[in-house]
């Protein structure tokens, strides 16, 4: 199963065409790219990378970072939690051919689900509801 959050970068070269645009990374403004350090499985341009092949053939790859997201729409106004995901610079098979923009990736791993790190924000989201 799938164990990051990732979805397309701007300039890749290898993607489909997708539902929504590409992500910019320039156009946040509290993205940064996860360094290299010994958590990484993968290191290129002085970055985590990550590549996640499937069974049937298709694969994604790209790099890891952290941005803050919030579940729902813009009027439930639900509090912005600081998450890693991934950006894909290159995408195979089937990926390229989906409409979604990537994966939401919730099968166990070493690192935190998306999800799970939502929910370990006490601050701001209540987990024992």
């Amino acid at each position: 199963g799938s164990t990051i959050c990732a979805f397309t970068c701007s300039g890749c070269q290898s993607c489909g065409q997708h539902l929504d645009a590409n992500f910019d990374f320039s156009l946040s403004n509290s993205a940064e790219w996860t360094p290299c350090s010994k958590s990484c499985h993968s290191c290129r341009q002085k970055r985590c990378a990550y590549h996640q092949s499937y069974t049937e053939g298709s694969s994604i790859e790209g790099f890891q970072f952290t941005d803050f997201i919030s579940l729902g729409d813009e009027f439930q106004q639900n509090p912005m939690v600081k998450v890693h995901m991934g950006c894909h610079t290159k995408e195979t098979r089937l990926f390229v051919t989906q409409k979604a923009n990537g994966i939401l990736g919730l099968a166990p791993s070493e690192r935190s689900t998306v999800l799970q790190e939502i929910f370990q924000d006490h601050e701001h989201v209540n987990g024992n509801i």
